[in-house]
């Protein structure tokens, strides 16, 4: 058999496999859930005080990380006598979303959301190497979602050259189709000289910093800088003015000159 041919034999088989173990796996799991939903019940009091009871088992597609996606479930369903909320235990105990999504498949699809853009992110990442499908607008729904909670993250502090030398900082910059419209990104990566490794194939870090704007040059510098008074390292960049090489624009950017630094910084490998 040709190289070709066996390729096509072996891409046949894991398709095979992944549609067959992804349907038996979903068929297995969503008679576990089913399960678990009896044993939960619905029974309780709601939040305002009134008692819950059962009205009726309800049908339900759940989305998972599994090959297909989507698990079959039957839920019992049970409404407050007072406020008349209805309630299903299980979707709460699982931590789904109003859709369906399980956390699983919430943190996958950010996830695939950060490495390539979000078409990219649903038609490859996860469509063609997980096997399950997202729409553009849930992972826009889902980085929305999640973006106070980054933001709120605790910076860790930039690295700091261990030979009383400047840090290194490589700049880019484009333009991304987020919202309806083009926006400006910027993104620096600041490291160490010494981690920078030069192997047979392409330089590459060894340790690094990666500080993200949706804005402007200066809007970066000015994350830059807030990063330095917050950090109690021995070095300063202060910049007044960036310059983008190699961004992909769709517009003119007559307010970038070429970059000032109080200190020189090694370029990116």
């Amino acid at each position: 058999m040709a190289a070709g041919g066996r390729r096509r034999s072996r891409s046949g088989a894991d398709t095979w496999l992944r549609q067959r173990g992804g349907t038996f796996l979903r068929e297995v799991l969503g008679a576990a859930w089913t399960a678990r939903a009896d044993r939960l019940g619905v029974e309780g009091r709601c939040a305002c005080g009134g008692a819950q009871q059962f009205r009726q088992r309800r049908p339900m597609r759940l989305q998972t990380v599994l090959p297909g996606r989507d698990v079959s479930v039957r839920l019992p369903y049970g409404q407050c006598e007072a406020c008349h909320t209805g309630v299903r235990p299980l979707l709460s105990d699982l931590g789904v979303d109003a859709e369906g999504f399980t956390p699983g498949l919430r943190e996958l699809a950010v996830l695939a959301s950060v490495v390539e853009p979000y078409e990219a992110a649903s038609r490859e990442l996860l469509g063609r190497f997980a096997g399950v499908t997202v729409s553009t607008e849930k992972l826009q729904a889902l980085v929305q979602a999640v973006a106070p909670v980054a933001g709120a993250m605790e910076r860790p502090d930039p690295p700091v050259a261990r030979h009383g030398g400047a840090p290194c900082v490589a700049i880019d910059g484009g333009m991304i189709f987020v919202e309806g419209r083009w926006q400006e990104v910027n993104l620096a990566c600041v490291f160490e000289p010494e981690s920078r490794a030069t192997p047979d194939t392409r330089p590459t870090l060894t340790a690094r910093q990666v500080v993200a704007v949706r804005g402007t040059p200066e809007a970066l510098a000015a994350q830059l800088s807030l990063i330095r008074q917050n950090a109690a390292s021995s070095w300063c960049l202060v910049l007044r003015a960036w310059s983008v090489p190699g961004a992909e624009s769709r517009r003119p950017r007559p307010h970038v000159t070429p970059p000032a630094v109080t200190r020189p910084c090694a370029p990116a490998a």
